[in-house]
Parts: structure tokens; sequence; C-alpha cells
């Protein structure tokens, strides 16, 4: 059975993020573990991780024929431990690092990529869960 371009591309990200997302490749970060599908902060027994779900495709133009360019919706949702208050910068590092990344060559589909909005988490007094999301769109063809 032939691999759809959607989970191409939801593959390509998850190893693309596994491969270089490391401070060996000038990030802040070291990201301990990448899964597609949704999870929870408690899920990983390591952090920093990040879990992709693609939530949505949607077509952006028509082309002639049976060609499209569409669009695939991805939420990406960042997981760090913060030592309480005093180190909450942790999950606003890791952000800008998945934005450089997404943004740089070492992402398959960097000139596709749409960077839409941000949310972040940063936990309270008695709260250790750092949590970003990152909204994604990338560009593709399908014939």
């Amino acid at each position: 059975m032939q691999t759809t371009t959607r989970k191409t591309i939801i593959n390509n990200l998850k190893k693309d993020l596994e491969e270089h997302l490391n401070s060996s490749e000038g990030y802040n970060t070291d990201v301990a573990e990448v899964r597609s599908g949704i999870y929870m902060w408690e899920d990983f027994k390591v952090k920093p991780a990040i879990s992709i779900w693609a939530y949505e495709d949607e077509i952006e133009e028509y082309l002639m024929g049976r060609n499209k360019i569409r669009l695939l919706s991805i939420y990406l949702y960042a997981f760090a431990k913060t030592d309480i208050i005093s180190n909450n910068n942790v999950i606003y590092d890791f952000m800008e690092d998945i934005e450089n990344f997404l943004e740089s060559s070492h992402f398959t589909y960097y000139e596709d990529v749409i960077i839409g909005k941000t949310m972040v988490y940063t936990g309270g007094s008695q709260d250790q869960a750092a949590i970003g999301l990152l909204e994604i769109q990338v560009r593709y063809n399908q014939t």
C-alpha cells in the first residue's frame, strides 16, 4: 500500500525533528522524543518532547485537471519540564528552536511551511509542566 502525501509529511517532520533539533545542530534544545498523535504532558517520561497532530487538510487552489494545492494543518505540542517559577524560559527557548527549525533546511518542507499562532503555558507555583502549541500549515501538490 502506498503512503499518502499527508503521512509522508508527518513522517518527515517527525524524522527531521528527531535528527536535527539538538544542540549539535545549533539549537538551544535537545529534543528527547517526538511522537505522532495526540499526547498529554504526562505521556512523555522524558522531556523536552513534541507531539505532532495533523488536524485538517484543505484545498487551497484547484489547478489543471485533477491537480490541487492543499494545506495540511498541524499542531505541534511542545512539552518541557521547568523548575517551577524560577526558570520557565525553557519553553520559550524550545518554541523558538522549533520555529527556527521549521524555517531552516533541516526541515524537508521548509520552503512550503506557514507558521501560525503560538501559545504557551508555563505552569504555576506547584506545577513543573511547560507546554507550547505551535500551529503550522504545509503546502503540497496533490495530483
